[in-house]
């Protein structure tokens, strides 16, 4: 198997600028979704990949599954419902990281983070985990954003 490319700004000889990878989450608890992100963060090698983690809400208890200097812990403060500014501290703190790649995780995180990394130029990938979304009883606005 062939190790990923290198990141942006990598030259030949082997020295390289690590490639700044966001990953955003609802909050950091204690479940799946966090512990693959933990993982992440923890085994991928730390000369080419720099991790921040930006929670909409609070960080909680599965930061303790990250060791220190390993990745930024950033609580967004969203408010209760929708909150249209939350795309925007997004994106002025992904823009402050100069972050490159934007890995939102689960449905409650990918609108926001696509469009906020749209601003900022970074690359956006998505992750879903647990239950399949298909066959869900929900409104028919819900069904048309999913899709």
């Amino acid at each position: 198997m062939n190790p990923p490319p290198l990141p942006s700004g990598a030259s030949p000889d082997g020295s390289s600028q690590r490639l700044r990878v966001a990953h955003v989450v609802h909050g950091f608890g204690i479940g799946g979704l966090e512990r693959s992100v933990a993982q992440l963060v923890e085994h991928l090698d730390r000369e080419r990949y720099e991790h921040s983690v930006f929670c909409f809400g609070e960080v909680g208890p599965g930061r303790w599954w990250i060791r220190p200097g390993r990745a930024e812990l950033v609580p967004l403060a969203k408010r209760k419902g929708n909150d249209p500014l939350l795309v925007r501290r997004l994106a002025k703190r992904l823009r402050a990281s100069a972050v490159e790649v934007v890995h939102s995780h689960n449905w409650g995180t990918r609108v926001e983070a696509a469009v906020a990394s749209r601003w900022v130029g970074a690359a956006h990938v998505h992750s879903l985990h647990g239950a399949p979304t298909e066959g869900v009883d929900c409104t028919p606005w819900r069904s048309r954003m999913r899709a």
